[in-house]
């Protein structure tokens, strides 16, 4: 239902317009409080009055809303208690509506990053629903119902966000605009996005930025840059200097105006120029992520899965510049199926999402069984593919039984450790391996 009345001047956008916003943002589709809420904030925006709470109109819609919800449900769930999945329905959508007032009334849609009003809506929806997911997934962690006090709270944790973005510098924001998806308006705008959404998922920005900077300063750490090779199809043509007189075919026009004697000396001398075809596309760096999806990862406000997503984008960035292919893996108990890989800019990004989405991370830790599976699939993955210099990175917060460093048949691998302690056994394996351990408990200065 709409708390506000539309000024004569203002034009709203079609609803197909703002369909196409809500696709290109990840929602698949609004609710009809959500688009009441978007009509509404626009309405605000050009100077329209926010009527209070009508808890009477407000449940009707909820009521009418989970019927028809629950209805579609008990099709694909006829074992299920109607009466119970209505109530929960029609609970959900009501406490819902309650966020939405709540969030217009207080949120200033010109605070908002985005191009004009209809795409900085959408992403107050879109920002709402990731801290409904967050809450929520508390909820279940800590065995609560909804927290009424949540709905007072909500805008204030989305202005929080929006100031601590604000303080971001230029060099966060380059590496955020990045891997912010292009919507073809305004890519600080995109980044400032993106940094807004993560914040909001319970990321913590600044401890992400941190050790993503840290990372760029070790030597060690470095990645393998993509270097030119000869290549007889090769796309690119430059002038190096001849080896041998049977290369004598190949040099350089302007070496046939020199005399002949003048031209075999030179070649004898190594100082001729010959051509020679290359190309850039040899093969890329292995980077092989394992990364802690334990519960513990985003307990204390996320920060050790804060830091790990840090880890994660330091290393996009070669996957960005052409340099490398990551593979990430989550573990707990054990190493999970789900495998990610990202070769390119697209899959970068959406790598990036999945490493920053918090129900990435529930269960327990256990070392051995995830690195010994990780180090085989690497040589497998050397094996088939063209790619080189295979390192296994490795992010943790936990402690548990170090396995021998023979266990990671021979691959390097580097040590994080994102967790309030250092385990020095860890990072003796990494050193062991050849690799290096970072703590990224400590201040770096």
């Amino acid at each position: 239902m709409r708390y506000t009345e539309d000024p004569s001047y203002l034009i709203l956008p079609t609803k197909a317009t703002i369909e196409r916003i809500a696709k290109r943002e990840g929602l698949n589709e609004l609710s009809e409080a959500e688009w009441d809420f978007v009509w509404d904030l626009q309405a605000k925006a050009a100077g329209a009055k926010v009527a209070e709470f009508d808890e009477a109109a407000a449940q009707l819609e909820a009521a009418t809303y989970a019927m028809l919800e629950a209805d579609a449900f008990m099709q694909r769930h006829p074992d299920a208690n109607q009466y119970y999945v209505t109530s929960s329905f029609e609970h959900e959508y009501h406490h819902w509506q309650h966020q939405l007032h709540h969030a217009l009334e207080q949120v200033d849609l010109n605070e908002i990053p985005g191009y004009n009003h209809p795409t900085k809506a959408v992403r107050i929806v879109k920002l709402l629903r990731r801290v409904q997911q967050r809450w929520v997934l508390r909820q279940i962690a800590i065995g609560l119902d909804y927290d009424d006090n949540f709905v007072a709270v909500v805008a204030q944790m989305i202005i929080g966000a929006i100031e601590r973005v604000e303080n971001l510098t230029e060099s966060d924001l380059a590496m955020f605009k990045t891997f912010a998806p292009a919507t073809g308006d305004n890519p600080d705008d995109d980044a400032k996005f993106l940094a807004l959404d993560l914040q909001l998922g319970g990321m913590d920005i600044g401890e992400l930025m941190r050790i993503a900077r840290h990372l760029d300063e070790l030597s060690e750490f470095q990645r393998g840059k993509s270097r030119p090779i000869s290549d007889p199809e090769g796309e690119e043509v430059r002038l190096r200097d001849i080896k041998e007189l049977g290369e004598l075919g190949r040099v350089s026009q302007q070496a046939y105006a020199l005399p002949d004697r003048l031209r075999m000396k030179k070649a004898v001398t190594g100082e001729l120029g010959v051509r020679e075809t290359q190309t850039r596309r040899n093969k890329k760096q292995l980077l092989y992520l394992v990364v802690d999806g334990s519960g513990s990862m985003v307990w204390g406000g996320a920060v050790s899965a804060s830091r790990a997503a840090g880890v994660v984008l330091n290393r996009l960035q070669a996957v960005i510049d052409g340099d490398a292919e990551v593979y990430v893996r989550f573990f707990n108990d054990d190493l999970r199926a789900e495998e990610y890989h990202a070769k390119d800019v697209a899959s970068a990004r959406e790598l990036m999402r999945i490493v920053t989405d918090p129900t990435q991370y529930a269960g327990g830790t256990r070392f051995d069984a995830a690195l010994a599976k990780a180090s085989r699939r690497i040589q497998e993955l050397v094996a088939s593919q063209n790619l080189r210099e295979p390192e296994l990175v490795f992010i943790t917060d936990g402690d548990a039984t170090v396995p021998d460093v023979s266990i990671l048949n021979g691959i390097k691998m580097h040590s994080v450790q994102v967790g309030p302690t250092e385990v020095e056994r860890l990072s003796e394996l990494a050193h062991a391996s050849g690799g290096i351990n970072i703590y990224a408990g400590l201040s770096f200065g």
